[in-house]
């Protein structure tokens, strides 16, 4: 397998290994050039590389800025949404859970104590803060 510009963010999935993509490359065959992208994964275990899927013209070819997405990790649960999205770079007020995803800027007061929960991921981005003496918690779990 071969692979250059990593597209995306390294994911830890649920069964332990990590999967990533790449922008260009991969395996040549004789109907198709080479340099259209893979997705691969990293097995801990046996220190090897999985070759998961090679990008053709007619499946997306040169992936870029892509998350993945673990599908089926997470649990569909009553009455939580799919994602939460805060860039408003507030105040964390209450603990947080998702089916799939939460992405925020926010900061956790001092004195303060909070949870995150989500079935796949969650990114936190420049000026995410817990400030001294506050607790904050982030799982990736369902169903909280």
């Amino acid at each position: 397998m071969t692979g250059r510009f990593p597209s995306s963010k390294l994911k830890l999935a649920a069964n332990g290994n990590l999967f990533d993509m790449t922008a260009n490359s991969g395996p040549f065959s004789a109907n198709q050039a080479p340099g259209r992208g893979t997705v691969f994964e990293f097995n801990f275990n046996t220190q090897g590389f999985i070759l998961k899927h090679v990008f053709e013209e007619s499946t997306g070819q040169y992936p870029t800025f892509t998350h993945l997405v673990e599908v089926g990790a997470a649990q569909n649960c009553v009455g939580v949404v799919d994602e939460v999205i805060d860039l408003t770079n507030r105040s964390i007020m209450t603990d947080t859970t998702a089916n799939l995803r939460i992405i925020t800027n926010g900061k956790v007061i001092m004195g303060n104590s909070f949870n995150f929960y989500a079935g796949g991921s969650i990114e936190f981005l420049t000026d995410f803060e817990v400030e001294n003496s506050a607790v904050f918690h982030a799982y990736i779990a369902t169903c909280q």
